[in-house]
């Protein structure tokens, strides 16, 4: 058995673990809060469905702070045991040590990468789909709310009259041309969405200065049904394959351009926050674990891993409304917080 293997081992079983242990955690407190509800919609059965789909999402959540604690965990477990002190005196360096942990970090980048881009939407889509707005989605919008929407040849106001976004009441829509400017607007009082495009009855279009009242008129967009439901929900999540979409225009961007950018490029940025993740944990790695040394590095290993997750989350934000640049906002947190775990563990080495 080579050394690698052993380490990855040893870590990744206490990765796994803290993964579990805080999955449960964490879905047990979100079952308190719908449980009721749902066993009242359907008994055990609509419970088991809930947490099915709930699972991904939070394990998206979770997997970083897991890596972090799972990895620490078994840096300790090593330095207890005095393995990596015997290690050490034959001649290999922590970064080394860490480059048998590559197809740990790699299987761990992917899985990353999956459950926020794939597993998630996947399961934000079922829980939407089979459970009431007031439990899949906490912060529903008011009956009667009106949705806006700007594509590159219109924008859109309207009240959705559907649960399933079909049908629209109090519609305004304002035509634009190739540089943005309006050049006609349409009010209509109810649309439908029939055979892929929106029937809209009673319609007054403007154009040219000219009033021209209508019975019904066909506007042809690449707005769906879908997108009318993710536009009064607000909060879809947006994934690499949805932002490319949008950017590339064969997809309606129910949000700013910015957070469609900003989320490609984290889409690419989830391959190696695990790695950061562990890269931060093996500070955890140095010191003596009889004379207190290897508990404070372990606190300020968790000390800087939690601090990249709320400097990611804060920056992301930032960048998904366009105060920073997309790629920035992306790249920035892991970027800084890669050089910091290099620089601590070069800093420990000497």
């Amino acid at each position: 058995m080579t050394l690698g293997l052993y380490l990855s081992k040893l870590i990744g079983a206490r990765v796994l673990l803290c993964w579990v242990v805080l999955l449960v955690i964490g879905l047990g407190i979100d079952l308190l809060r719908s449980s009721s509800d749902l066993i009242e919609q359907g008994g055990a059965g609509m419970v088991a469905r809930y947490a099915w789909f709930r699972l991904p999402l939070l394990g998206t959540i979770l997997l970083p702070i897991s890596v972090l604690t799972g990895a620490i965990i078994g840096f300790m477990t090593l330095n207890s045991r005095s393995e990596l002190t015997v290690v050490r005196a034959a001649g290999r360096s922590t970064l080394r040590l860490m480059s048998g942990l590559v197809p740990m970090i790699l299987v761990l980048g992917l899985a990353h990468h999956l459950l926020g881009n794939n597993l998630s939407s996947w399961a934000q889509r079922g829980l939407i789909a089979m459970f009431p707005l007031e439990i899949a989605a906490p912060t529903a919008p008011e009956p009667g709310d009106s949705v806006w929407n700007r594509s590159q040849s219109d924008v859109l106001n309207a009240v959705p009259a559907a649960e399933d976004g079909s049908e629209l009441t109090d519609i305004s829509i304002f035509r634009l041309d190739t540089e943005g400017r309006m050049i006609a607007r349409l009010r209509a009082t109810e649309g439908r969405f029939v055979d892929g495009a929106w029937q809209l009855q009673d319609v007054q279009r403007r154009a040219e200065g000219q009033t021209e009242k209508l019975d019904s008129f066909v506007w042809e967009s690449q707005i769906l049904p879908s997108d009318v439901v993710e536009l009064a929900r607000n909060q879809g999540i947006v994934t690499m394959a949805r932002a490319q979409a949008v950017l590339a225009g064969d997809a309606v961007a129910t949000r700013g351009l910015a957070l469609y950018q900003t989320q490609l490029w984290r889409g690419y940025v989830a391959f190696v926050v695990p790695a950061i993740m562990l890269l931060l944990a093996a500070i955890s790695a140095f010191g003596s674990a009889r004379h207190g040394a290897g508990a404070k590095q372990a606190g300020l290993a968790v000390v800087l891993g939690f601090l990249y997750v709320a400097c990611d989350g804060f920056v992301a934000s930032l960048g998904n409304v366009g105060a920073v640049p997309p790629l920035i906002a992306a790249l920035a947190p892991s970027g800084v917080f890669l050089i910091i775990a290099l620089w601590c563990l070069l800093m420990q080495e000497s």
